[in-house]
């Protein structure tokens, strides 16, 4: 599936939009992933681009957002991928 993780949309408590998070997912899955084509794709979503992944990246890309990062931002994550990934 190919995935613009840009469109992913994280909120403060408020509402306001959190700008650049995909940049922080990037950098969970780059600090975090032994997979070194995960490696590549977190350098991928740090620039902004599009990337493809599989159904055992995506898995892992939850479980190491899971680990690392607050409900929210794992809702955020899962929730787009139920909106946008199984169609891409």
């Amino acid at each position: 599936m190919k995935i613009h993780f840009q469109d992913i949309v994280l909120r403060t408590l408020e509402g306001e939009p959190i700008v650049d998070a995909y940049k922080a997912i990037a950098n969970t899955i780059y600090f975090n992933t032994r997979n070194l084509d995960l490696v590549e794709r977190a350098i991928m979503i740090n620039r902004g681009d599009e990337v493809e992944i599989n159904e055992e990246e995506k898995k892992e890309i939850i479980g190491l957002i899971t680990k690392n990062h607050p409900a929210f931002i794992l809702k955020a994550v899962l929730d787009f991928f139920e909106k946008n990934g199984e169609n891409k």
